[in-house]
């Protein structure tokens, strides 16, 4: 029976299962099968690192070595896996096999499928989670409920989650430039900016190179509150070629078409927001890795003011709802760890509120993991308010119990790179909205059937909070 699955499918089982059954022999230490142990684990030597493993680059792994060194004596052996480098075929595999040989993994969101499913974590304990350690309780509720969470259980330790936001210069602003609503506002700001432009370049600008392309889709998509998210509950059937997510694109192409040729990165157009060369632009902060200065820091547009993602229909009384990018960054305790207090002592220390703000302020994903600024958060509605800074708006998104599911699914960047591929073809006119959706539902029907479909149901389910 297994010898008649197709091959590409066989062969990922049986690699699931070689990393399962290491896993099992090696989880002494970090708990699990440490607490059934008759002898206590070994004590922890402070001339053997702690091995972490780092969703990232090599300016990401400098920035928190660097950090750590500051508050403790042991070392870090810092392995990363930069995402940019490797092909999105065999990411999945490549951090799986890393996490055979590592105590701590700083992850992305969309890995935890494929970590779960190989039984490639264990659950932190109660007093790494309680007050006496991360104050869990404390955290952001979409943090808390929704990035911490797996399969109805508490996985690892968020390390923060970027939202986009409107960002309106100070000039626009003096010049009664206010937050636009919906997308038809957003629309007609960026013509009108762009037609009073004294030069050719384009006032406003979003991410739409590097994969930002189908982020920024997704985050669309969310805000348009579409009945049914992503795929079919029963069948898993992609349901992204349907209406809501076709109108969605159509609009994302009127606006990409104020934008002129740019094809920019989420430090670029952040970076543009910063210098002064933009009026208006959907961004998040983002890093600037310089080859002479790792965690380079983007400094925050001083004169920008900032406000929610526009919605498509206001008059919609449904809340929002809040997607989390699913490379928001999380720690987790491998099942290989092998020194169970330092293990505990590094998320406690990740998740703290004082010596990690320069970890926050320079590598690409961390954010604020407790509420920021001193005012009262009211959750997210279609209605656009300015801020004077980031955070605030990122206090009120992250403030959300209505959470969006991420995909989380096995091989989550071979879906987001299809997707990726599908909205850039149709903002590059090469197809419509309609014909580029229907082109990724049938690659990612095609990535469910390579995959496994039971296999990828369970994820989704589990993305969703179910058990099973």
């Amino acid at each position: 029976m297994f010898e008649q699955l197709p091959p590409n499918r066989r062969r990922f089982i049986c690699q699931a299962i070689a990393i399962s059954s290491l896993g099992g022999v090696a989880a002494i230490g970090c708990g699990g099968t440490s607490e059934t142990e008759s002898s206590p684990p070994p004590a922890n030597r402070r001339d053997v690192p702690l091995r972490v493993l780092l969703i990232g680059g090599a300016a990401d792994a400098e920035v928190l070595r660097t950090a750590w060194l500051s508050i403790a004596e042991q070392s870090l052996a810092i392995t990363t896996v930069d995402a940019k480098t490797i092909p999105v075929e065999q990411f999945d595999s490549e951090v799986a096999s890393k996490m055979a040989a590592c105590d701590i993994a700083i992850v992305a969101a969309g890995l935890l499928a494929t970590i779960d499913l190989g039984n490639l974590l264990t659950e932190p304990s109660e007093p790494t989670l309680g007050n006496e350690g991360i104050a869990s309780d404390s955290l952001l509720p979409v943090l808390r409920e929704g990035l911490m969470r797996f399969g109805g259980r508490t996985v690892g330790v968020p390390l923060g989650a970027v939202q986009p936001v409107v960002a309106i210069s100070g000039a626009a602003i003096a010049d009664g430039i206010s937050a636009p609503r919906d997308w038809v506002e957003f629309i007609a700001l960026a013509k009108s900016m762009n037609a009073a432009a004294t030069e050719a370049t384009a006032l406003a600008a979003e991410p739409l190179a590097g994969g930002a392309a189908a982020k920024m889709f997704l985050w669309r998509a969310s805000n348009a509150r579409p009945p049914v998210w992503l795929f079919e509950r029963e069948s898993l059937a992609p349901v992204i070629d349907t209406q809501p997510y076709v109108e969605t694109l159509e609009t994302m192409k009127q606006c990409a078409e104020q934008y002129g040729d740019q094809r920019l990165t989420a430090a670029e157009v952040w970076s543009r927001c910063a210098s002064g060369r933009l009026s208006m632009a959907i961004t998040w902060p983002a890093i600037a890795h310089e080859a002479d200065k790792p965690g380079a820091r983007i400094e925050q547009p001083t004169d920008c003011q900032f406000s929610p993602l526009p919605v498509t229909r206001r008059d919609d009384p449904e809340p929002l709802q809040t997607l989390i990018d699913v490379d928001s960054p999380i720690a987790l305790i491998s099942t290989h760890c092998r020194q169970s207090e330092t293990a505990r002592r590094f998320l406690v220390w990740l998740a703290g509120d004082d010596g990690t703000r320069m970890l926050r302020h320079s590598i690409n994903g961390f954010t604020e993991l407790r509420i920021a600024i001193d005012a009262t958060i009211s959750p997210p509605t279609a209605e656009a308010e300015l801020a004077d800074d980031y955070a605030t708006v990122l206090d009120q998104r992250l403030s959300s119990l209505a959470i969006r599911t991420t995909p989380q699914l096995i091989g989550y960047r071979r879906y987001i790179d299809a997707l990726d591929q599908g909205v850039l073809d149709c903002l590059d006119s090469k197809s419509s909205a309609e014909h580029s959706l229907a082109e990724v539902a049938k690659q990612w029907s095609k990535l469910h059937a390579e995959i496994g479909i039971k296999e990828q149901s369970t994820a989704w389910r589990k993305a969703q909070g179910l058990r099973t």
